[in-house]
């Protein structure tokens, strides 16, 4: 196991520290703590973490969830993770507490799978550089707080399949860019103070869009 990757596990139990659901968490020596391969779902793959989840759902009986109940700022350290495919921080089923900045993220270069959802993050700006992930097929950044635009640098996200940016403060006008992604199936983003007009969707090679979610926003 790679000391650079569990540094950064290290570092989201540290942060975390007063938050965290031992419960669930402490479940292999159950020693009173949570040590660095107890946190979350993990996959390693030649020494390399490749996925972590920070939720989890069990589908044997009866079917659970579990939240690792990660708080504080997301640990500087986060970019070692630099063969991590598939990222999971917040939930949509439990109150969130990650705060900060997701800035690092945008260094994540073989991200494939991003889910942030359900947290604190002060009401920044969306940062740009997450759409230079140019492999993910999936970016849920819903119920965070975000503000500024979607940009039309979405674009970039070429292999994006699905997208749900629901529940923020989010503005201005959707840009074109997103009805030109070539494998675009699901996209969300209710609950926001966007603007303007909807294109004729008549005129966009749609065919594999199956969910469609634009209400409570200020649409002309």
């Amino acid at each position: 196991y790679s000391n650079s990757d569990i540094e950064v596990l290290e570092d989201f139990i540290e942060n975390s520290i007063s938050t965290l659901n031992y419960t669930d968490l402490d479940d292999l020596n159950i020693n009173g703590i949570v040590d660095w391969y107890e946190l979350g779902y993990q996959e390693w793959e030649e020494g390399r973490l490749v996925v972590f989840g920070a939720t989890w759902y069990y589908t044997s009986q009866p079917s659970v969830w579990y939240d690792s109940q990660l708080s504080g700022p997301i640990p500087e350290s986060i970019v070692n993770w630099e063969y991590i495919s598939r990222l999971k921080l917040g939930t949509a089923m439990f109150d969130g507490m990650l705060t900060g900045s997701i800035d690092s993220l945008a260094k994540l270069s073989n991200l494939e799978f991003l889910s942030i959802v359900n947290n604190d993050f002060n009401q920044q700006d969306f940062p740009e550089e997450i759409y230079d992930l140019t492999n993910l097929t999936d970016l849920y950044v819903a119920k965070n707080n975000f503000t500024g635009s979607i940009s039309s640098n979405i674009g970039n996200l070429v292999n994006l399949e699905d997208f749900w940016a629901g529940e923020n403060h989010f503005s201005g006008e959707l840009p074109i860019e997103v009805w030109e992604i070539p494998n675009l199936r699901s996209f969300g983003v209710e609950y926001n103070n966007l603007t303007g007009p909807l294109p004729d969707f008549d005129q966009f090679n749609l065919d594999s869009l199956f969910w469609l979610n634009l209400n409570d926003n200020n649409f002309s």
